[in-house]
């Protein structure tokens, strides 16, 4: 971490939070009485290759010496967790676990209405403009003027701000499920409930939803016949992964936008005094997004900014942005040279 950034205390106390934001989350989800198929049974990351054992073990050591609840695995344990003989070790974070994002985002406005928040849904900001010493945000249906404004738009960042949607880059996600599964194929995959990512760059991911659906993914790097190919090239990939599926059959495929910035890190800026914004979920948002939303509510409740468990940086555009949108994509098949290589 830069000394811009707030150097080794201010990143150290940003790693608290990270290392604590899946417990964040369930505890909402608790206080709030969310009902969003939440399992905190664990997260588990296999290594894909010999060679990234280390790197396992090498995670599991930092994260397990600032306090989270982490355990190396070796095969014979990975296998038995993950019903998969894959895989060559891992480790696991038992903080971690799954949930329905959809209805945790319905569940956290819910909460907020309750709390006295308003909610304006396909109400578009159209501009953000000094009001003396407030801001006045312009909608389609009208205009609100506030001390402070937070904009948290992450992949899906437009012009409101100049410069803003230039500090990252949106790669489109693929997310699928399967038809739901046979019981005793159910109780062979993921066994004690955990959710998976392993450490390939084109990630292997899984996790089970309350109907019993195998949910997974993928990436392509070119979009075009995304529904057919997405099919054809996960189902090959579960059976390759889980062969007691065989032949699996994908009922639902969905898509989205992952805000990624060249560090891979959150970037938090103070665009001007009343002004925060925040990118960058770079493929970890559930718990990230909930985490730093929290810390941006005190910021515009007046707690100081240098108080906050977050690093500040400044806006800094990509100079090529145009250009980096359409060659993300194609970093996928570096991505898979990589795998193969270990």
């Amino acid at each position: 971490m830069t000394a811009e950034q707030g150097g080794a205390a201010k990143g150290e106390e940003f790693v608290s939070l990270i290392r604590d934001s899946a417990d964040l989350v369930f505890a909402l989800i608790a206080r709030h009485g969310i009902e969003c198929e939440a399992v905190q049974a664990g997260w588990i990351q296999p290594a894909h290759r010999a060679g990234r054992v280390r790197l396992s073990e090498k995670r599991a050591e930092q994260w397990g010496r600032r306090g989270a609840p982490v355990e190396v695995l070796d095969r014979a344990a990975t296998a038995r967790i993950t019903g998969s003989e894959m895989w060559y070790g891992g480790w696991v974070n038992r903080s971690g676990g799954r949930i329905n994002p959809l209805a945790y985002a319905r569940g956290l406005a819910a909460a907020a209405l309750a709390h006295g928040a308003a909610i304006f849904t396909d109400t578009p900001a159209l501009m953000l403009e000094r009001a003396g010493t407030a801001w006045r945000v312009t909608t389609p249906g009208g205009a609100i003027t506030a001390d402070r404004v937070i904009l948290a738009t992450n992949a899906y960042s437009g012009d409101l701000w100049p410069g803003l949607k230039q500090t990252v880059v949106p790669v489109r996600s693929y997310q699928m499920a399967t038809a739901p599964l046979s019981e005793n194929v159910r109780r062979s995959i993921l066994p004690e409930g955990h959710a998976l990512s392993d450490t390939r760059g084109d990630l292997y991911f899984f996790r089970f939803d309350a109907g019993g659906r195998l949910v997974t993914g993928g990436a392509l790097a070119i979009a075009a016949g995304h529904e057919r190919r997405l099919r054809a090239r996960i189902g090959r990939r579960l059976e390759a992964v889980f062969p007691q599926l065989e032949a699996p059959h994908f009922d639902f495929i969905w898509h989205g936008y992952v805000g990624i910035t060249p560090d891979r890190l959150p970037h938090v800026h103070e665009l001007a005094p009343g002004i925060l914004a925040w990118v960058g979920c770079n493929g970890r948002g559930i718990a990230l997004a909930t985490a730093i939303g929290q810390v941006l509510a005190a910021a515009s409740q007046g707690t100081p900014l240098a108080s906050l468990p977050v690093p500040m940086s400044k806006l800094r555009p990509l100079p090529a942005h145009g250009i980096a949108r359409r060659l993300a994509p194609a970093m996928l098949l570096l991505y898979r040279w990589r795998d193969r290589r270990g």
